[in-house]
């Protein structure tokens, strides 16, 4: 029997049967469908991705390999997103190397491969290439963020966010806060405050946002955002929830008895909110 033959009966075997009782053959079939020749770019791309959708990683770094003549930016693309699942810092460096001169210029490659150092713990490569782009977009100053963030650097966050050079959309805001609540200094308190009398409106009916200010123990600044938003929404659990929560961390005993008889009059058929409320009430008192 022929490889072809082989892979004929491997194929009918596994549409018979479930595919994933036999690992071993559904692994073996697509390793010898990937190994044949493919006529284009766009039919390597499309096979890479429905092996990154199957998480069969290794393999979609294989076939990176050996088609590396007909690759395109997509490809690379697809090829570092998978170095960044296995956490694979040495192939993306490789990956990396191998990019041109051209494709190294791309704003959507420049920021993946942010992405990546950051994932896998290299921030210094990271500030590196953040530091040679000219024209910075917002989704790279996010890259730039949420690593940081990820790698338990927020300070680094805060001094990049005073010298951003573009402007801010709601997921850096967000990011923001959080760093600002972990740090919860001088500092990063004058920078969310700061921050927030400088935010669009839409943004400040973010849920979100509350659950920020509370970790900042901002809670006027919450609660004058709880009022605009019932201005023309239902009150939102989640935001009264979120508040319970952050007065629960700051000890503020009679702030958290107010919250939850606040939110017994308004969801009073929600019975298993409220008993994890009461729960967060009794740790408050407990707390004293």
């Amino acid at each position: 029997m022929t490889f072809t033959g082989v892979s004929q009966w491997f194929t009918r075997l596994l549409c018979k049967n479930d595919s994933k009782k036999y690992p071993c053959f559904s692994m073996i079939l697509s390793l010898s469908s990937s190994s044949s020749s493919l006529s284009s770019a766009i039919e390597l791309n499309s096979t890479m991705k429905k092996l990154i959708g199957s998480r069969q990683y290794k393999q979609v770094l294989g076939l990176f390999d050996r088609q590396f003549p007909m690759c395109t930016d997509v490809t690379f693309t697809l090829a570092l997103k998978t170095c960044g699942k296995l956490e694979d810092h040495k192939c993306g460096v490789r990956i990396h190397q191998q990019l041109s001169l051209k494709s190294l210029q791309d704003p959507f490659l420049q920021t993946l491969l942010i992405h990546f150092y950051m994932h896998c713990h290299d921030v210094d490569q990271a500030q590196k290439i953040f530091s040679t782009i000219k024209e910075k977009t917002v989704y790279m100053y996010g890259a730039m963020f949420k690593g940081y963030i990820s790698n338990n650097t927020p300070e680094k966050f805060i001094d990049l966010f005073e010298k951003i050079s573009v402007e801010i959309d709601e997921v850096i805001i967000t990011i923001l806060f959080n760093a600002c609540a972990k740090l919860c200094d001088s500092q990063a308190i004058k920078i969310g405050k700061d921050t927030l009398n400088r935010l669009p409106i839409s943004f400040l009916q973010n849920q979100k946002l509350v659950d920020c200010l509370c970790r900042l123990d901002m809670f006027d600044e919450a609660q004058t955002v709880i009022d605009d938003y019932e201005k023309s929404n239902s009150p939102s659990l989640v935001m009264y929830t979120a508040m319970l929560s952050g007065a629960r961390n700051y000890h503020h005993v009679s702030l958290s008895q107010k919250l939850y008889d606040r939110m017994r009059s308004l969801f009073l058929n929600q019975h298993s909110d409220l008993i994890s409320a009461a729960i967060l009430l009794s740790n408050t008192y407990a707390s004293q």
